[in-house]
């Protein structure tokens, strides 16, 4: 009897230390402060949108992010003032997998100089054929409430509106620029 349960023992730990399902995500000290990182179901509405329902969410970097299905799964990136972005989407997870996730690689990051502008009470990135703030389907990427603040947006095409402080009709000031994961973009 001693021996069956010596020679069962290793195989019952090592099933105990089995490594967990989920995520770990870095970033360098570049990206603006992070609110949170948030998992929903993909196809699902992200922070901020209604019928939002997080499978699990996190406030640090190197935490572990557990879960206990393989998914599919959309990643948002909230930060700390702004709008939630998705990150990543339809990720789908191994049993025993922990993916580490350089949230860098994602995202890039665009600074609006604003000058010869007139005082923001509002600058916004918006997709390319976006109507602009206040007008019907306008969605935005990401805002700010005044100038020469790092904003982290997806890798892709954008348009940039400022709404003027007294209150003016929102303008476009860029039609279209680029912006890639892990650089920088300074507009005027």
């Amino acid at each position: 009897m001693r021996c069956l349960l010596s020679l069962c023992l290793p195989f019952v730990l090592c099933g105990a230390n089995a490594p967990e399902r989920g995520f770990r995500f870095t970033a360098d000290k570049s990206l603006p402060a992070m609110k949170n990182i948030v998992i929903v179901k993909a196809g699902e509405p992200g922070p901020g949108k209604a019928k939002h329902q997080a499978i699990v969410t996190i406030d640090r970097y190197q935490q572990l992010l557990q879960t206990s299905t393989a998914g599919p799964f959309d990643i948002w990136w909230q930060p700390k003032s702004g709008v939630a972005v998705r990150i990543l989407n339809k990720l789908k997870l191994k049993e025993g997998e922990v993916k580490e996730i350089k949230v860098d690689n994602y995202l890039g990051i665009v600074t609006v100089r604003g000058d010869n502008q007139p005082r923001a009470a509002l600058v916004t990135i918006a997709a390319q054929d976006d109507p602009g703030p206040g007008e019907k389907g306008h969605v935005p990427v990401q805002t700010a409430t005044e100038y020469r603040v790092d904003m982290a947006v997806p890798d892709g095409f954008y348009s940039l509106w400022i709404t003027p402080a007294n209150g003016a009709r929102s303008q476009r000031i860029n039609d279209r620029f680029r912006v890639q994961a892990g650089k920088s973009v300074q507009l005027d």
